[in-house]
């Protein structure tokens, strides 16, 4: 009877000491896995925290705007490689930007840098050394004063001078109005000549013409656009034979302006589709909105400039 317990009692130490055996094993190798697969995350997760710290901002498609860090890569990739815009998207953009989207920034960026106040007013140390300009090559030699003002360039200076060589401004009076019309008659939309005769700037006297030739579009003119527009498409000289007492510039200011006459235009909420294509045509088009719109293709350019300007605007109170 001892001998079979003590047996016994060997049998059961084997087993426990080989399940104990068996647990160190599987327990070593367990965190062997566990400590390979933390290595690997490890790794990953610092290696995307190196691309992150070389290449911030470029993760989606989606993107929006240029940040100063994406212009300065753009900067140094133009100076080492030229104007190989594919070569650059792949190399630098991971492929986020469009080759036309990089090379439509490029060419502001040369814009902004070659002509710093292009956007800006004119002060008055600019109003002085035009007239001093003026009075020393004379009107039309714009090239030479432009040397005066290095921060405009000719043709800035040439508008600009249309407008500060008006001395009438205010008011318009009946004869003026008289006078307009008559000038219009003859000379057609040739400005310049009109603004000579009245003394006023051509911008002015482009307003006074369309706020007084202004006549409100009905809601049968409407329809009968919107008919004109889905018979027709965009065959201009045959939708004008509907309108005879409407000009082109009118017909077509007005589709563009208003979503009612445009039969392919949403009125609703804007869909996830529609802004992706508005912000992919942002980037190559800027704020060239009847652009944009066409590449929309259900939005008008109005109702792009109120998406973009509603976006900016709540960017601004966050």
């Amino acid at each position: 009877m001892l001998k079979r317990s003590l047996l016994f009692q060997n049998v059961n130490i084997r087993v426990i000491h080989f399940e104990n055996c068996l647990r160190k094993i599987l327990t070593t190798s367990g965190l062997q896995k566990y400590s390979n697969s933390s290595q690997n995350e490890q790794t990953t997760t610092d290696n995307s925290n190196n691309d992150e710290q070389v290449f911030p901002n470029l993760k989606s498609k989606d993107m929006t705007y240029w940040t100063q860090h994406e212009t300065d890569i753009l900067k140094n990739a133009v100076l080492k490689h030229g104007n190989k815009w594919t070569y650059i998207t792949k190399e630098y953009f991971q492929s986020n930007k469009k080759p036309e989207t990089l090379c439509q920034k490029w060419k502001t960026i040369r814009l902004s840098e070659s002509r710093p106040s292009y956007y800006n007013k004119w002060s008055t140390e600019e109003n002085k050394l035009l007239i001093k300009g003026v009075e020393k090559y004379g009107v039309g030699n714009w090239t030479e004063i432009s040397k005066l003002i290095r921060t405009k360039d000719s043709y800035q200076i040439q508008k600009k001078w249309k407008q500060v060589s008006k001395k009438k401004s205010g008011k318009w009076t009946k004869e003026e109005d008289r006078l307009l019309f008559k000038l219009i008659e003859e000379y057609g939309g040739k400005w310049n000549i009109i603004s000579d005769f009245i003394d006023r700037p051509y911008n002015s006297c482009l307003m006074r013409y369309q706020t007084l030739s202004f006549k409100p579009w009905t809601p049968e003119e409407n329809n009968k656009l919107r008919d004109a527009i889905l018979k027709y498409d965009h065959d201009w000289d045959k939708i004008m034979k509907n309108f005879p007492d409407r000009t082109l510039n009118e017909i077509k200011k007005y589709y563009w302006n208003n979503p009612k006459a445009n039969p392919h235009a949403n009125t609703g909420r804007w869909k996830e589709e529609e802004i992706k294509k508005f912000w992919e045509a942002f980037e190559i088009y800027g704020k060239k909105w009847i652009n944009v719109s066409k590449d929309v293709g259900t939005r008008t350019p109005k109702q792009c400039h109120m998406f973009f300007r509603t976006r900016e605007y709540n960017k601004m109170n966050t």
